[in-house]
């Protein structure tokens, strides 16, 4: 009886934990705008100053090609993970309106 008992409870627990097992972690996605403070491609690392703080991230090196200190950027992360960069264009000063022709002499 008491080995049907053990049983039971091992198989009761290698169920709980297979359950368990298969749920995932949900990570929120949020999107930042902000600036780069550093880059490091080769180590995928990215520091991104968000209004007045700075957000350590990692993203894979493909994203960071061509990312450089100052340029602003607009990513998407889940936690600390990057999960796309894209530089964000600053905006075209409007041009300036032509100047008046000169006045005709009378």
């Amino acid at each position: 009886m008491k080995k049907i008992l053990l049983m039971a409870m091992v198989g009761a627990l290698a169920f709980a934990g297979a359950a368990l097992a298969q749920q995932k972690k949900t990570v929120k996605v949020e999107k930042l705008t902000g600036t780069v403070v550093s880059v490091d491609a080769k180590a995928g690392k990215l520091t991104l100053k968000v209004g007045e703080k700075e957000k350590a991230l990692t993203a894979e090196a493909k994203l960071l090609e061509g990312v450089n200190a100052g340029d602003k950027v607009e990513v998407e992360v889940a936690g600390t993970k990057v999960k796309s960069l894209k530089k964000v264009e600053a905006p075209q000063a409007p041009a300036p309106a032509p100047a008046a022709p000169p006045a005709q002499p009378k």
